[in-house]
């Protein structure tokens, strides 16, 4: 349950902390040329696969604003979100 996982990770970062986040994404080039059977994803097994949206969706609704994304230089379809948390009114 990634969105239940990030609520519990938001109550962990401190008010000024970042969360970093590396995940290879779904709807990617890469991702898409090469299907989820593409080796380089399989070093590292992940448990869930996401797309852009979908993740997006899921660090803001867990309390988490997007600073900056930054794409694998290797081309292999992995972003990188660097996320703060959204202080409370």
């Amino acid at each position: 349950h990634p969105l239940k996982d990030l609520k519990k990770i938001n109550k962990l970062v401190k008010d000024d902390g970042m969360l970093v986040l590396a995940t290879p994404i779904v709807d990617s080039l890469h991702g898409k040329r090469e299907g989820l059977n593409a080796a380089n994803w399989y070093v590292v097994t992940h448990l869930s696969y996401f797309s852009f949206e979908v993740l997006n969706n899921y660090l803001h609704e867990s309390g988490f604003e997007i600073i900056e994304v930054n794409y694998s230089p290797e081309g292999y379809g992995r972003l990188e979100f660097y996320c703060a948390k959204i202080k409370s009114v």
